[in-house]
């Protein structure tokens, strides 16, 4: 019952607080890098030889595989996944500030890290780039190690790791 009175609320949350997201095509350079980095993987090109970043590899991937299944013209599904990184990284806050405040605790985790995720800059608390698409493994680390599962917790770190460096610190 906890989970299905606080889903439909964060959903909407997720949905209202990255809104803005959608209004621009692009919201910083990170996001015209990486469609250019996937455009380039798509047609052959390999990461750190064809295309040059210094960052690590998932997300030029993740757009590559964003614009393999639906078009490399739009950002709009990588928008979408990023309202859905962020609802992840929400549930899993809220899980585990359930686990040790309770109820209370973890349905105000999950408001104020929503509203909190877009208190700086719009062109990167918008942005469908790096740091929203880490913060999911980040919190994942820590679900799982507060469960004491620790190959769990050490892939999720790698993940965030391969998302953005400082996610795996």
């Amino acid at each position: 019952a906890y989970w299905a009175r606080l889903l439909p609320p964060l959903a909407a949350l997720a949905c209202l607080t990255r809104l803005p997201s959608f209004r621009w095509p692009l919201w910083n350079p990170d996001e015209g890098y990486l469609a250019v980095q996937a455009q380039m993987l798509a047609h052959g090109g390999a990461l750190y030889d064809t295309v040059v970043d210094r960052k690590p590899p998932l997300v030029p991937w993740l757009y590559a595989g964003a614009f393999a299944l639906f078009g490399d013209d739009s950002l709009l599904p990588l928008k979408v996944l990023a309202v859905a990184a962020q609802l992840l990284t929400a549930v899993l806050l809220v899980s585990l500030a359930r686990r040790r405040w309770g109820d209370a605790a973890g349905r105000t985790t999950g408001v104020l890290y929503l509203l909190i995720s877009i208190g700086l800059n719009p062109e990167d608390t918008q942005a469908a780039a790096f740091e929203v698409f880490m913060l999911p493994c980040t919190a994942a680390a820590m679900w799982c190690a507060d469960r004491h599962r620790w190959a769990a917790a050490g892939a999720a770190v790698a993940c965030a790791f391969l998302t953005k460096q400082t996610g795996g610190a």
